[in-house]
């Protein structure tokens, strides 16, 4: 290396400019990159929890559509009854 800075072509301070351009850019690049993973676990974080909404919501509207389709059945089972039981309040009965 002694005898290549004795040469005066330039191509040693070139050299060393570039090396110090290279090492200045995977600096910005790996802080850029470090940013972008924060902000990447953040978005994970958000959905993750929107999920956990979303699906705690589905559950819930899950068991309310049970229980309507259980009254909705009761209702039904009345409705059918409920010729029958007006001829028999009126006083008509079947033979």
């Amino acid at each position: 290396m002694a005898t290549a800075k004795i040469q005066r072509n330039g191509r040693i301070d070139r050299l060393e400019d570039a090396l110090t351009n290279l090492l200045l850019t995977q600096t910005g690049l790996a802080a850029r990159q470090a940013k972008t993973d924060r902000r990447f676990a953040e978005c994970e974080r958000l959905a993750a929890d929107r999920f956990q909404r979303i699906e705690s919501s589905l559950l819930d509207l899950s068991r309310v559509l049970h229980e309507q389709g259980r009254v909705l059945q009761d209702h039904g089972q009345l409705l059918a009854a409920l010729p029958d039981a007006v001829r028999e309040k009126m006083g008509f009965r079947q033979s």
